[in-house]
């Protein structure tokens, strides 16, 4: 998970940084700097070298937690510098991660530079920070061919960055970028008749290149759609719609009608600042996913993470949630995950699964302006406590029922920690409920709280880290596959919420989608979610 996750956000800071040297070096050649674009151009150098930073801070964090990961624990446990230390000085891994970190901190110094000087010098160590990025990258490990997998990563992720990256720092700048005045207006015109055609080619670089990597990778429609790799990449092709149609929307007329310099320019603006937003929102989530991609072991041509027949029939077949608690003494302690300890799994998945159908319900109640919505909002917050309870005192019960654990040893396994936040969440979306009466209606439940919560727990379940010397590689397989269907449903849930909440999308028909996906999530899990075979 936190893997999962660091990996994404030096993503993000990677494309970030390099996008502000290709912004004003190519897009911006020639345009001239009047004092107001030079006080942008200023503040980019500042978004860069942030990006930098973050990026190099989150591949140093990263590696204290892959050393953590080699030996099955959180960094939480603790990590002992000389493992560090052999990691970074005796692996390939390891020297490219301080290739990497030194890269971004060399770019992040070149961002502190003159105007002048910033940019020149701040492309090429930017660029080298990409470079040791794409070779530790699925392509790098591919058995053959691996220079033309390699250039086509690379150009992947420079394209990505001339693209996304652009947005993500117009975004930044927003206020600037859309100020008025004649001088700002001039050259923003001007940068948006160059950028229309220039995204245009970048993005079907992007594709043309993610297409030919998806073939290597993903060698069948039956590994695409049966792995937790083809399922994640699906979420992330899936994310880039919203990307396209924004895109598409602001090059067929938002463009045009600032051009056209009409009367009517704060209105267009205003529309290019929502469909800007949308392509932003939905970009980050592309790249966080992206991250998430880049650490799940791809099908490769073996199929060795891909569901079997036998899996497949089993979690397609529906059942009622188990009756009967099974002990946990019948198998905590064993040294392989036993007939009980898979279906004290199933139990505790399926009957989280209930609570997460009377969630949804409650919400899509909640949609409805009648009695039936007064009730719902006073009821529901009290069901999330005894789901709370449940997630954190039984998800582990070596650690609460049984008491064998100590908080050290439990707070050092990966998925412990990863319940607890979960059972965390859940709290505080307790907390939030009992306050929301004082929201406006449109913004019940929870207001923002909960799409920010839906999609942060739904990006855990992505990057959801089962591997274990306990379990088979079939049944990883089993157990990750379905965590990417749970959280892919519940990503989709939580952006359209979030993007309904932002107004980009319209309440009419999206207010009951969204619910319906909460419901669909809870139903994958109560009726679906297999392990014991």
């Amino acid at each position: 998970m936190e893997h999962s996750l660091l990996h994404g956000l030096q993503l993000l800071g990677l494309l970030i940084a390099i996008a502000g040297p290709i912004h004003w070096l190519v897009l911006a050649r020639g345009l001239g700097r009047p004092a107001p674009i030079l006080a942008w151009e200023r503040a980019g150098l500042r978004v860069s070298r942030r990006a930098a930073c973050v990026a190099a801070l989150a591949a140093s964090l990263d590696v204290f937690v892959q050393v953590a990961e080699t030996s099955g624990q959180t960094v939480f446990g603790g990590v002992p510098i000389a493992g560090v230390v052999e990691f970074l000085s005796s692996t390939t891994v390891g020297h490219l991660a301080l290739a990497r970190i030194a890269s971004l901190l060399l770019a992040a110094g070149a961002f502190c530079l003159p105007l002048q000087l910033a940019w020149p010098f701040g492309l090429p160590a930017s660029l080298g920070a990409l470079l040791a990025t794409a070779a530790v990258s699925h392509a790098a490990a591919l058995p053959y061919d691996r220079t033309l997998a390699l250039t086509l990563q690379v150009l992947h992720l420079l394209a990505v960055s001339s693209w996304m990256g652009v947005l993500f720092h117009w975004w930044l700048l927003r206020d600037r970028f859309l100020a008025a005045g004649a001088g700002c207006a001039a050259f923003r015109v001007a940068l948006l008749r160059r950028f229309s055609p220039w995204a245009l080619l970048v993005a079907t670089l992007v594709f043309a290149s993610g297409l030919l990597a998806a073939v290597r990778f993903v060698p069948s429609l039956r590994d695409l759609l049966l792995s937790a790799y083809g399922l994640s990449l699906l979420l992330k092709l899936t994310l880039l719609l919203p990307v396209l149609w924004a895109g598409y929307h602001n090059f067929r007329w938002i463009v045009p009608a600032l051009v056209a310099t009409s009367a009517a320019q704060e209105v267009t603006l205003a529309r290019f600042r929502r469909t800007l937003e949308l392509e932003v929102t939905a970009g980050l989530l592309v790249v966080v996913v992206a991250g998430i991609v880049g650490s799940v072991s791809p099908p490769w041509n073996d199929g060795a993470v891909t569901l079997n027949d036998q899996q497949l029939t089993a979690i397609l077949r529906p059942g009622l949630p188990p009756g009967e608690f099974v002990d946990p003494n019948a198998f905590v302690g064993a040294a392989d995950r036993n007939l009980f300890d898979l279906q004290y799994s199933e139990f505790m998945h399926q009957w989280a699964g209930v609570f997460v159908i009377l969630m949804g319900v409650a919400w899509w109640l909640q949609s409805l302006d009648n009695q039936l919505a007064n009730w719902a909002n006073r009821i529901w917050p009290a069901l999330l406590v005894p789901f709370a309870v449940f997630i954190s005192y039984f998800a582990d019960p070596e650690v609460f029922v049984l008491r064998r654990v100590s908080l050290r040893e439990a707070i050092s396994d990966p998925v412990v920690v990863e319940h607890q936040i979960g059972a965390l969440m859940v709290l505080v979306l307790v907390w939030l409920g009992w306050r929301d009466h004082k929201r406006p209606r449109s913004e019940r439940p929870l207001g923002s709280a909960l799409p920010l919560l839906m999609i942060a727990g739904s990006l855990l379940l992505l990057g959801h880290a089962h591997a274990s010397v306990r379990s088979t590689q079939e049944l990883t397989n089993l157990i990750n596959v379905q965590h990417a269907i749970m959280g892919t449903i519940g990503l989709l849930a939580g952006t359209i919420r979030w993007l309904m909440l932002r107004r980009l999308l319209p309440e009419h028909g999206w207010k009951h989608v969204w619910p319906a996906l909460i419901v669909a999530l809870g139903s994958s899990m109560a009726f679906f979610y297999e392990e014991a075979l």
